[in-house]
């Protein structure tokens, strides 16, 4: 790696004089030498859904998401990567429910009853339904 910017690029806001990073793809390249830092996004499920946000790294550094409509992140995603700093997303873990249903009508008044609540709600196989519980 040449400690060129891939994918992203930083701005400087000038009121404050502070930097933000401006995430637009996740980083896919592999690098051939580690940064010498890492910083971490912790976010949890529903926090990665979203392609556009303001978020803060563990260590204080201010990022804007300004990805892709549809992009959903994984834990392990690079955001940001140059020879100095490396920027990945780590997941915070969930309470979930699982439901396990028998027949179309079950399946049926459970998608209902999640909607009425709010609830995000994700399908990891044929027949199971998970739940994202809301700490509140």
């Amino acid at each position: 790696m040449t400690g060129q910017l891939q994918s992203s690029r930083p701005i400087s806001l000038s009121l404050k004089g502070h930097t933000i990073i401006i995430i637009e793809n996740i980083v896919t390249e592999k690098s051939d030498e580690p940064p010498l830092e890492q910083d971490v996004i912790a976010l949890d499920w529903e926090g990665r859904q979203k392609c556009r946000q303001r978020m803060t790294t563990r260590a204080r550094r201010a990022l804007g998401l300004a990805l892709p409509t549809g992009t959903i992140l994984s834990p392990g995603d690079v955001l940001y990567r140059d020879a100095q700093l490396e920027v990945v997303v780590e997941g915070v873990p969930d309470k979930v429910f699982v439901l396990r249903l028998e027949g179309r009508e079950e399946f049926g008044i459970v998608c209902y009853q999640t909607g009425n609540l709010h609830r995000p709600i994700g399908f990891q196989v044929e027949d199971s339904v998970h739940v994202v519980k809301r700490s509140e």
